[in-house]
């Protein structure tokens, strides 16, 4: 496959013109909402663009690419989800973590949590939690509930589907990270994920309930209480725990078992 077109287009999307189809398609599959995409060219096609102008590109996951490009849908089919996205209507984007029958390692900030069935909980609730599967030898269920740091909540994980809601400035996805932005250059959460045995939380700006959690995977992580109480954690490794760290009115507990 030639790397630019009949007119020397390269196929490179510049960064600002993928962000700007990523924000009017809602950050998924205009068709289905899956946030697993291609940027697509279809007005006009890519053989016939002389530039990567972003209102003719659309965002539509490997199979419905795959509908469109081997014309069992019409171009009259895209053009109609394009002006009316499947995210917008719906209000996120959608995809499945890859989680096995053994319990992954956490990594959330610089803190690792082996074995633990809720990472961090915060006045009863569950910030990220594994629980057993539904049934003997499928996969664990992971949920999680993420906001940013005015304390609206941006991205949710239900039993390893999750959610990234379009009210997000930016929702990038490359190779196995997923990035929310809240602004150019402000990243309110950063996920990896190494299936199936490893989530990272590279980096979060979160405060729910006026607890504040702010740090990355190669700085220092701080829980600040809505009194205005710092407490730096670093490199702690918390196994086999309940909760890995457990959040109340009384304080804040490490490993409570």
């Amino acid at each position: 496959m030639s790397s630019t077109n009949q007119y020397g287009l390269s196929r490179y999307i510049p960064l600002e013109i993928k962000r700007a189809v990523r924000q009017k398609c809602g950050f998924g599959c205009v068709v289905c909402g899956s946030a697993i995409y291609q940027y697509h060219h279809f007005d006009p096609p890519f053989n016939e663009a002389k530039q990567h102008n972003p209102n003719g590109i659309t965002l539509l996951c490997g199979n419905c690419h795959d509908y469109l490009t081997k014309n069992i849908w019409s171009i009259d089919k895209l053009e109609k989800h394009n002006n009316d996205p499947k995210c917008l209507e719906s209000g996120f984007s959608f995809g499945v973590f890859d989680i096995g029958s053994t319990p992954p390692v956490i990594k959330f900030g610089p803190n690792t949590f082996i074995n633990t069935a809720e990472t961090i909980n915060v006045y009863g609730t569950p910030i990220l939690m594994i629980e057993p599967p539904e049934v003997e030898s499928s996969p664990l269920r992971m949920s999680g509930l993420f906001c940013d740091e005015e304390g609206k909540e941006i991205f949710k994980i239900e039993e390893n589907e999750w959610k990234g809601y379009v009210s997000n400035w930016d929702i990038e996805i490359t190779a196995n990270s997923l990035t929310l932005r809240r602004d150019m250059g402000i990243i309110a959460l950063k996920i990896t994920s190494n299936p199936p045995q490893e989530l990272i939380i590279e980096k979060i700006n979160m405060n729910y309930r006026g607890v504040k959690l702010v740090g990355s995977i190669d700085s220092n992580f701080i829980i600040e209480t809505p009194s205005g109480s710092q407490t730096l954690t670093e490199g702690n490794v918390i196994t086999c725990a309940k909760y890995g760290i457990y959040i109340d009115q009384s304080g804040i507990i490490f490993g409570k078992f």
